[in-house]
């Protein structure tokens, strides 16, 4: 009796870990869903519709396709990794971590610019069409972009930081070393502690601008 009591203990741990992985695959699969079915149709509207070809609109598409990709590799890629625990998956995790670091660095410098265009555009109403046209629009776009690409893909790449799917607690982490430290903190942490920073700034500012300019209006 006491040995059978033995066995179930020993058991039990490994069909609750079955059991924790199956919720948290349908958890992230369905926040990813419908982030890439709203990412896209966001991307698809700012794409196409008439009144959305101006710069807000370009950047929100840009921020949007960051967005699909990033749904889309938790939804393809981790959602199968975690459930199956495919070991191909696993061995290429290291280079997927890096792809959702550059997607989820390019939402925030997308959103940034895109929080800096709504102030302008209500504290500088005349000059906005010459401050965000099409040529300085592409440029924040491509910004965007270039900014994670050195941040995200090659300072991590140049020196061997790779983000590996770490199995216990199902997450993406770095690699472990003494510069995989300062890029951790400097290059991640301070860079998107201040991004975010600056974004909840600009916006305040915004807030602020639209009491200042319609005292009328209701926030």
């Amino acid at each position: 009796m006491n040995s059978t009591n033995e066995t179930d203990l020993l058991v039990q741990p490994a069909v609750s870990s079955q059991s924790q992985r199956i919720v948290v695959t349908m958890v992230i699969f369905l926040i990813s869903l419908t982030g890439l079915i709203g990412n896209l149709s966001v991307f698809m509207f700012a794409t196409t519709l008439k009144t959305l070809q101006n710069s807000f609109g370009r950047l929100s598409a840009s921020q949007s396709f960051a967005e699909v990709i990033l749904c889309a590799v938790f939804m393809c890629f981790y959602c199968p990794m975690v459930l199956l625990d495919i070991p191909s998956f696993k061995l290429a995790s290291a280079h997927a971590g890096l792809i959702l670091l550059f997607c989820y660095d390019v939402c925030i410098f997308s959103h940034l610019f895109i929080a800096v265009n709504r102030l302008c555009a209500i504290s500088f109403p005349i000059e906005y069409s010459n401050i965000f046209n099409e040529r300085n629009t592409r440029v924040l776009i491509g910004l965007a972009y270039a900014i994670p690409c050195f941040t995200s893909i090659y300072m991590h790449l140049a020196n061997n930081c790779l983000l590996p799917y770490v199995d216990f607690g199902w997450y993406f982490g770095v690699n472990t070393s003494a510069d995989c430290d300062v890029i951790r903190f400097y290059i991640d942490f301070c860079k998107d502690f201040g991004v975010v920073a600056l974004i909840a700034i600009v916006d305040v500012m915004t807030i602020i601008m639209i009491k200042v300019t319609a005292p009328g209006m209701r926030i």
